[in-house]
């Protein structure tokens, strides 16, 4: 039986994806919009809060991008640090079976 290809593409989750952010800067800037034709909003302060909505969407990628090297040094760190745990938990008890004695080892018979 052929194995279907898409079902080994991994799936992100929703909020790691462009979709998401794409559709949230989107909907961000039509509440702007809509508030500014209902002249809910003075031209001051729809000026302002599209600055500020500007600034954000300009902004989100450079913390995104500061988070993922982060998160990546954290992870790798994190990796060694258990690297080198590991093997001296497997040194330390490499060290205790040599200790035991050879008759310890087997079970004695009367």
């Amino acid at each position: 039986m052929a194995k279907d290809p898409a079902a080994e593409i991994p799936v992100k989750s929703g909020f790691l994806t462009t979709e998401f952010w794409t559709t949230a800067a989107v909907i961000i800037g039509n509440i702007v919009a809509v508030l500014a034709v209902m002249a809910k909003l003075s031209p001051d302060q729809t000026s302002e809060l599209t600055n500020a909505v500007t600034q954000l969407c300009t902004m989100l990628p450079v913390v995104a991008a500061n988070v993922f090297v982060i998160w990546k040094y954290i992870s790798g760190r994190t990796a060694v640090k258990q690297a080198a745990q590991e093997a001296a938990t497997a040194r330390y008890t490499a060290g205790l079976q040599a200790d035991v004695p050879a008759k310890a080892k087997e079970p004695s018979t009367p």
